[in-house]
């Protein structure tokens, strides 16, 4: 992150004029930095040089919604998407829809990108946070394990979860097998112990999600803390004390 920083100040410097070097500094600043308000600026610079670049719209829809602003998310969103060869927009659209609660919406934007490509990877694991957010398990393990599958990695987002939903289902085993390989990745420093919140928390390990959400807080580990204020899954702690000040502390609250 610190060479992605460097490289999009660095084509500020050189062209200030350039939408994309701004979009991807404030990406930076709102994934891994927690700098909102600079993000917002950043992202705005970067729409007003070019309203039609889509990717921004696309960012900032993302940071919107991790801030809870859905009827600006959703105009951004659907500004993106108005260009019809990007199913990373369309799939966007599909992520977003599901933390806005909107699951079975969801579910038929992935069906779309499916329609163009059925082995579009992130389109899988969103499709699979759709159909748990249905209370459907079975189907969403399959679409997490698809995701899995076609990514050749195991990587710890969708590994996160996998083991959620194996936990929701009620297949403690597999669940636990799932913790222990994610806790693996955090020792050699692939994963970050935030990954495994959810997963401790559908088995009902609430003082273990809590602490593993403060580590990954105290590790810097941005991209598993964004979604905090609007993740589905972490709606049992939203009443907890510790969880609202983490939530304060990461800036999503």
């Amino acid at each position: 992150m610190a060479l992605a920083r460097g490289a999009a100040q660095k084509a500020i410097a050189l062209d200030p004029r350039l939408a994309r070097g701004h979009a991807s500094l404030a990406y930076v600043y709102y994934m891994w930095d927690w700098k909102w308000q600079a993000a917002e600026e950043e992202f705005k610079k970067a729409l007003q040089l070019d309203p039609n670049y889509s990717t921004a719209h696309h960012w900032y829809a993302q940071f919107l919604a991790s801030r809870g602003r859905s009827v600006e998310w959703l105009a951004e969103i659907d500004q993106a998407a108005l260009d019809p060869q990007s199913l990373i927009v369309w799939t966007a659209r599909a992520y977003l829809l599901y933390f806005a609660g909107e699951y079975r919406e969801s579910e038929m934007e992935c069906k779309k990108v499916f329609s163009r490509d059925p082995g579009f990877i992130v389109a899988h694991a969103v499709h699979g946070l759709a159909l748990e957010g249905e209370h459907d398990e079975t189907n969403a393990i399959s679409e997490f394990q698809k995701a899995i599958e076609l990514s050749h990695a195991r990587p710890a987002p969708y590994l996160d979860y996998l083991g959620h939903a194996y936990a929701t289902a009620h297949r403690t085993t597999e669940a636990a097998a799932i913790l222990s390989e994610l806790d693996q990745e955090t020792r050699t420093g692939e994963a970050g112990p935030a990954f495994q919140a959810a997963t401790l928390l559908a088995l009902g390990r609430k003082d273990q999600a809590l602490t593993a959400l403060q580590h990954g807080f105290a590790d810097g580990q941005a991209a598993g803390l964004i979604w905090l204020r609007v993740d589905p899954r972490f709606d049992p702690l939203r009443a907890d004390p510790s969880f609202t000040q983490l939530a304060a502390k990461v800036g999503v609250q």
